[in-house]
């Protein structure tokens, strides 16, 4: 189980072998629906209810953001959009040879 706090909010992710579920108040865990690729496209309550849907473009852009930080892949997305890939961070820049 992981936990992720954001000012007040702490939101719980269960995982198995993806995340499965996230927890944000409450005890009612709300469970994920993934695609084959492992993009979170859904997102159902305990009473089977959709309550978050999400779209992505070809390239991982949202073109209807989710309300959970896990998305395309279903990798971490921070606040500027960047996905996290479990990778070095790198720049595309190409720089001068020296």
């Amino acid at each position: 189980m992981l936990s992720e706090t954001t000012g007040a909010s702490t939101t719980w992710y269960l995982n198995g072998l993806d995340v499965i579920a996230q927890q944000q108040t409450g005890p009612a865990w709300n469970y994920f629906a993934q695609d084959g690729l492992g993009s979170v496209r859904q997102m159902i309550d305990p009473a089977q209810n959709v309550t978050m849907s999400a779209e992505y473009d070809p390239y991982g852009v949202p073109i209807m953001s989710p309300t959970t930080t896990l998305g395309y892949t279903g990798a971490p997305t921070d606040s500027n959009g960047l996905v996290y890939l479990n990778a070095p961070a790198t720049s595309t820049r190409r720089q001068a040879p020296s």
